[in-house]
């Protein structure tokens, strides 16, 4: 279940005091301004974002 972390980029936003996980596919577009990205999660404990991205099936479920 930890390998689901690679696929993210955690980032801390100091003035909002957020995590945010943003899928590593989508990191250039999300700095970009674009926040309506599927997959980006936030959370105010990096922890609990941690153990989302890691229980995520829906998100990271593979193609059939």
């Amino acid at each position: 279940m930890t390998d689901n972390l690679y696929d993210y980029v955690f980032w801390y936003n100091t003035y909002e005091k957020y995590w945010y996980a943003i899928p590593t596919k989508h990191y250039t577009s999300f700095f970009a301004g674009k926040k309506s990205i599927p997959g980006v999660f936030l959370s105010k404990d990096v922890t609990t974002l941690m153990d989302v991205v890691m229980n995520n099936d829906i998100y990271n479920q593979q193609p059939s």
